[in-house]
């Protein structure tokens, strides 16, 4: 089930839309269309499995309740759903919407990368914590996420999009049921996908990652500057390749990634880096005669090209990357 754009509101939208793209990009790459659920149960520890389940199920039932309709009312339609009951096909259309929120925040916080599951997780100690995170957002659940993870929570579950998703199942029974519910419906995919992200942030901030440190008192503490540049980086980096430039874009992501993965790099200079490159991807996306001076740019790509010829494996990819951005800031 592919999320598909109805339509671009604004440029905030667009960094959305090219987030959401590439991450059904790389879901595709894992397998075909019918091993597609099969590719996203790969990406989530084992164990988590049942939180999940339990999850969908608790919703469903509830959902089904508050509409008043009936759980075992039997569907048809293809092969797959036949003979199943409403209470199933909406339990599976809310574990679809948990396991992509969580994916969905892993792929974002890790540069657009598919990560593997990481199977000796605490997932008792993990659920407590997203309870604890859950129970203080009170009525605000999406409150507890980033701006951005809000956003794509938004636009895939808007209503068009939350109805695609049952119509694939092929059941004009399905339909039926959903169309006069529509909106409380998307509401109720938007709660699965958020919670979904929430679990996976709270996994996110219980082990090291690049750009996060630990404290003096063993606490985990993500970096508030290394998360702004890396976000206002995918944000820029997902513009230029919605507006038709994509090398410029892949170069950029390229640095990026580079910068997030080389080992040798300190946490100090991989910050700076990051800032730079941030500043640089600004640069790019902005209109020419919006950018700074020719001057102030080249000096600004020089400084990034010197510190990346002295930190771990970092020159090599500059010259790979670097001509490409030079290129298209006229330098």
């Amino acid at each position: 089930m592919r999320f598909a754009p109805d339509g671009l509101r604004h440029d905030a939208d667009r960094a959305v839309i090219s987030f959401l793209a590439n991450f059904e990009i790389s879901l595709d790459h894992l397998g075909d269309k019918l091993a597609g659920f099969e590719a996203m149960l790969s990406l989530l520890p084992t164990k988590m499995w049942t939180v999940i389940d339990a999850n969908a199920y608790f919703f469903a039932e509830e959902f089904l309740r508050d509409h008043r309709l009936t759980p075992g009312l039997r569907l048809y339609g293809n092969d797959t759903l036949s003979g199943h009951t409403l209470f199933e096909c909406l339990a599976f259309l809310l574990k679809l919407a948990w396991e992509r929120g969580y994916l969905m925040y892993r792929f974002w916080r890790s540069s657009e990368r598919l990560l593997e599951p990481d199977q000796s997780l605490d997932v008792s100690r993990l659920t407590e914590l997203v309870n604890t995170r859950v129970e203080a957002s009170g009525r605000r659940l999406s409150s507890t996420l980033e701006v951005f993870a809000q956003r794509v929570v938004s636009a895939a579950t808007a209503i068009p999009a939350t109805m695609r998703n049952a119509g694939a199942l092929g059941s004009p029974v399905l339909n039926g049921v959903l169309t006069p519910v529509a909106g409380a419906w998307a509401m109720e995919c938007a709660r699965l996908m958020t919670l979904g992200m929430i679990t996976a942030a709270v996994e996110w901030d219980m082990k090291p990652q690049a750009g996060i440190v630990v404290n003096g008192h063993g606490n985990i503490v993500v970096t508030e500057r290394v998360e702004n540049s890396l976000n206002n980086i995918n944000i820029n980096v997902g513009q230029l390749a919605t507006a038709g430039h994509q090398e410029v874009s892949s170069a950029l992501k390229g640095m990026r990634k580079a910068i997030l993965a080389d080992a040798e790099i300190d946490e100090t200079a991989r910050t700076e880096l990051l800032e730079t490159l941030e500043e640089i991807a600004a640069q790019a996306n902005a209109p020419t005669d919006r950018r700074m001076s020719r001057g102030a740019l080249r000096a600004l790509v020089a400084g990034f090209a010197g510190s990346a010829a002295t930190a771990g494996g970092l020159a090599e990819v500059w010259s790979t990357w670097g001509p490409q951005i030079s290129q298209f800031l006229g330098l």
